[in-house]
C-alpha cells in the first residue's frame, strides 16, 4: 500500500469519525 493512499484512508476514517461525533453531540 502506498503511503498516499494510506494517508487518505485515514483521513477519510477521521472524517467519519468526526461526523459520527457531531451527529451524536
Amino acid at each position: 500500500m502506498s503511503p498516499s493512499r494510506l494517508i487518505g484512508l485515514g483521513g477519510g476514517i477521521f472524517l467519519v469519525l468526526s461526523n459520527k461525533r457531531r451527529f451524536y453531540v
